[in-house]
């Protein structure tokens, strides 16, 4: 909700605090591996490894770290439903799938504070790539053919024609 609301207000700096805090607790989740750990590598997805490219390798990646399953409460971040994880995974690729379900979740944040400018002042743009074929792997996994089809049908639309048809549907 601090983001979202950062957003909409144009609060540049206090959006990428969130950000920031998120990514901080993204990497102390969990141990870090060595980068040729990294699971980008063990999938055969035709990536060559590099050292430096993919930031830290944590042992283990806790998937649901979103923003919306956590609270934030007396400057602690308490975390629930973090039932996804995979081992060897880049911090950033658990910070791009934060960032894709806030985005996905409230598409109006993007005309304020954009998505490609986070994701660039995270250096996530130069791996989007290589996040998206890890994505689309691990979406493929745990989600059913009805819920991606579904995924993709929503994806943007303006969400506003459906509340509009609702109301008058319901004559509110």
């Amino acid at each position: 909700k601090m983001y979202v609301e950062a957003c909409r207000k144009n609060q540049k700096e206090k959006a990428y605090e969130v950000i920031d805090m998120l990514y901080a607790e993204i990497l102390k989740s969990s141990e870090e591996v060595d980068w040729e750990k990294n699971i980008l590598y063990s999938l055969e997805l035709g990536i060559e490894p590099d050292p430096e490219k993919y930031g830290p390798i944590l042992k283990t990646g806790y998937l649901d770290m979103i923003l919306r399953n956590a609270f934030y409460q007396e400057e602690n971040v308490i975390w629930f439903d973090q039932e996804w994880i995979l081992e060897n995974v880049p911090a950033k690729y658990i910070l791009y799938r934060a960032l894709l379900e806030v985005y996905y979740s409230f598409p109006d944040i993007n005309e304020e504070v954009s998505i490609d400018e986070i994701a660039n002042k995270y250096s996530l743009l130069e791996i989007m790539e290589e996040l998206k074929k890890l994505d689309t792997l691990f979406t493929g996994t745990v989600m059913d053919q009805r819920h991606l089809a579904e995924r993709k049908v929503f994806s943007g639309v303006d969400r506003n024609i459906y509340v509009s048809n609702i109301k008058n549907i319901m004559g509110i």
